[in-house]
């Protein structure tokens, strides 16, 4: 089963993941540098939120090529407008 604190846990982490994925950014890479400057001992917690992190950030943006296939991340669209998928 699990206990209420992982629960607790596990439901930070997906809110944490799905507000990257609301903001179009590579969720991996928002994680990793959040967890990194949270180890560093980071506490301008704000500058963490994907709103404020993307400003800093734009190379993470995902973006839809002309098929709809998600270019991971935006700067792999080709200028022809076809992804890194259709090439």
């Amino acid at each position: 089963m699990g206990s209420v604190e992982a629960g607790e846990r596990a439901a930070a982490f997906l809110t944490l993941t799905s507000s990257a994925l609301r903001n179009d950014l590579d969720v991996c890479a928002y994680v990793k540098h959040g967890l990194d400057r949270l180890l560093a001992g980071e506490t301008d917690y704000a500058a963490l939120r994907p709103d404020h992190w993307v400003a800093q950030h734009p190379e993470h943006i995902l973006g839809l090529c002309g098929k709809n296939h998600i270019s991971y991340p935006l700067n792999l669209i080709l200028p022809h407008g076809w992804c890194s998928i259709c090439k």
